[in-house]
């Protein structure tokens, strides 16, 4: 996560610790695709679906929010609080799909368990801030369409649902999101 995010999550910290509970649902919007990163990072591109872990992880930071907030409420501190939760969710669930699957995964969770380099984790949390940075700017019809299409995994006629509209015009706001963030990406060279 980028500096410039960081820095807007302040604000809502701020709000919060004010005790304005909306801004934590404002703060689980901003930091959702995040933690789609985090999953994506912890797990590799073999895991195909992280919308799970990310709501467990939700669960888990909205039950434990408030005792956090009394220990040492810093931007720092929330994403490496945030990180750790979602790094364990995401070791539980592999556990959890071992278990059920008796797959052998034990190479797997090793690989987990292996330090990343600074440089990959320096451009990995790069990739991810620019990522995170270009969604934040799309508005928000749009970003929840993508969000809820990529990172939520439903289909076009549940999106309409809960958005409301046809499932023609979700189709048409996720095209014109996707061509919006490709520019804004491009823009920000984020890809190099």
């Amino acid at each position: 996560m980028s500096d410039l995010d960081r820095h807007q999550l302040a604000p809502l910290l701020e709000r919060l610790l004010k005790g304005d509970r909306q801004a934590l649902n404002d703060l689980f919007t901003r930091l959702r695709p995040y933690l789609h990163a985090q999953v994506r990072k912890t797990l590799g591109g073999e895991w195909k679906d992280s919308s799970d872990i990310v709501q467990s992880s939700l669960r888990r930071i909205n039950e434990h929010m408030d005792g956090w907030l009394l220990d040492e409420p810093s931007v720092p501190h929330l994403l490496a609080w945030i990180n750790k939760i979602v790094h364990n969710r995401a070791i539980d669930e592999v556990r959890k799909r071992k278990n059920v699957l008796g797959a052998d995964q034990d190479s797997f969770l090793d690989n987990l368990a292996q330090p990343v380099s600074d440089e990959d984790r320096a451009e990995r949390e790069a990739r991810a801030g620019g990522i995170f940075a270009a969604l934040s700017k799309l508005p928000d019809r749009h970003r929840q369409v993508v969000e809820m299409h990529y990172f939520d995994r439903l289909r076009d006629e549940e999106i309409s649902r809960e958005l409301g509209g046809s499932v023609a015009a979700v189709r048409v706001l996720r095209c014109r999101a996707l061509k919006q963030l490709r520019r804004l990406m491009e823009s920000t060279d984020v890809n190099q």
